[in-house]
């Protein structure tokens, strides 16, 4: 069975990352505005348990919404500094904006201080929002503790599952 956010060898170690509260690191995404340009982002990306997605929550009044809602699609990058492993993706996005278990889901375990700074509410606000990640292709580099001795491999979406290729860590050219 293909995975909807990973191939099979990488999904428990993108749970674990994504769902990490002890090391959370946040990703950088970057997007296009409605002008055509180029926007990069902080955000906090989860795995959605109850989806078995990666996502993140916004306003559905931010440009990043706005950019999102122009080109559904993102690039990423995440670091987990003490797993020295860099994720860099690219996907589509979905949304999921009406009324349901997932965005309470999501709300609940938002931060109160993102909820005060963006929201200054308790309970959920109307415009609060969820985006779905569904990556094509993962650039996964393992850093390692000695750097000499990284690892990067590709994975790209097909119609029959996941591709790999290890790739050299200087020039991307096939190992």
């Amino acid at each position: 069975m293909k995975q909807k956010f990973a191939p099979i060898e990488l999904s428990d170690l993108i749970i674990d990352v994504f769902s990490d509260q002890i090391n959370p690191s946040p990703t950088q995404i970057a997007t296009v505005s409605e002008e055509g340009m180029p926007e990069v982002r902080t955000v906090h990306v989860r795995f959605l348990k109850g989806e078995g997605a990666l996502g993140f929550n916004t306003n559905r009044e931010s440009p990043k919404w706005k950019s999102l809602k122009h080109k559904p699609f993102i690039a990423g990058c995440h670091y987990s500094p003490h797993r020295f492993i860099q994720f860099r993706f690219e996907a589509n996005v979905e949304f999921v904006e009406k009324d349901c278990p997932l965005l309470d889901e999501m709300w609940n375990t938002t931060s109160p201080e993102v909820k005060n700074w963006y929201w200054d509410k308790k309970e959920r606000h109307p415009k609060f929002a969820i985006v779905i990640i569904v990556p094509y292709r993962w650039d996964i580099y393992e850093l390692g503790s000695d750097l000499s001795k990284g690892q990067r491999t590709i994975y790209r979406s097909n119609p029959e599952g996941w591709s790999a290729q290890k790739v050299s860590t200087l020039d991307s050219k096939p190992l």
